[in-house]
């Protein structure tokens, strides 16, 4: 996408503020005015990116600096499960996510003002950002080992019916969301799936219930949650962008597992995350290597070549 992006660089550059405004869509225009505040200063297109980066990737990095208990298994998530390859090419989703990350420390603290800000800003550089404000109530719920009798049949029919449940859910989205979501169609998409699902079986059976934080319990929603979405990601290739700002938390959750296990699982643990770690850092590179890599990053040559 990045040659995409140069070309709307080289327009914005020579329109004036209030042409901007009939630019492309309004509804990302702040990803608009960046490129046209880049070029007032006489930046070139190498330092727009410069700045993309900035904005996009030291807010998860200080994020994953602060609240995470592994480094090596953090960085070897984000890899792999979480949307490492997007940095590369998506530069509006991208910013959006970086928007995201800052806006976790305002779900913790409960600042839902604050919070529902942030995302509205952060869809204003991507529109898919605004069903992040399905993070803060996730968040807060109570879902402890107890309610799993409720959770697994519901999730269960979330699956069988999706089908069903993305067509009805169309029927509510806006005109701007349906032309890219309008459409029903097997992709395959199930090894993140499957992923997530025996992530979610690792955060429930080792921990100790009564160890367990609040934070732990969030985090932990947040992955049932991506397991949701990652439902209707096998039937509409595009769902997988809305699971990018759910996964961009995954990174924090597992290596957590570790300080609240059972005193007889601390050894099974130890040897998990060597496993996860070595099995992600490989798969990272496999990937890059081989006709998988969608997003061609690998290896990575500058646009300038």
């Amino acid at each position: 996408d990045i040659k995409a992006y140069f070309r709307t660089f080289s327009n914005i550059s020579n329109l004036s503020f209030h042409g901007l405004l009939n630019y492309s869509e309004k509804d990302e225009l702040l990803f608009y005015f960046l490129n046209k505040i880049i070029s007032l200063i006489g930046g070139s297109f190498q330092f727009f990116l410069f700045v993309c980066a900035l904005i996009s990737i030291l807010p998860i990095m200080f994020l994953y600096k602060k609240e995470s208990q592994n480094s090596m298994l953090t960085m070897s998530l984000f890899l792999v499960v979480a949307p490492f390859s997007i940095f590369f090419s998506g530069l509006r989703q991208a910013l959006a996510l970086g928007i995201i990350a800052v806006a976790y420390n305002f779900i913790k603290d409960k600042k839902l003002f604050k919070f529902i800000l942030l995302v509205i800003v952060a869809s204003y550089f991507h529109k898919s950002a605004i069903f992040c404000l399905l993070l803060y109530p996730i968040y807060h719920a109570k879902i402890t080992n107890r309610w799993l009798i409720f959770v697994i049949p519901i999730m269960s029919v979330t699956f069988i019916f999706r089908e069903q449940i993305f067509s009805v859910i169309l029927q509510f989205i806006s005109t701007n969301f349906y032309e890219a979501y309008n459409y029903i169609k097997p992709t395959g998409a199930y090894s993140i799936l499957i992923l997530l699902i025996l992530f979610a079986i690792y955060s429930y059976l080792l921990p100790d219930k009564n160890k367990i934080d609040k934070e732990f319990i969030g985090l932990r929603n947040f992955l049932l949650l991506a397991i949701c979405i990652q439902f209707f990601a096998s039937i509409n290739s595009q769902i997988m962008r809305i699971n990018y700002y759910v996964l961009l938390f995954i990174p924090l959750l597992i290596p957590r597992i570790k300080d609240y296990c059972k005193k007889g699982n601390i050894k099974l643990v130890n040897s998990l995350e060597i496993i996860m770690i070595a099995f992600f850092i490989f798969s990272f590179f496999y990937k890059g290597y081989t006709d998988n890599d969608v997003l061609n990053i690998f290896p990575y040559i500058p646009f300038w070549r």
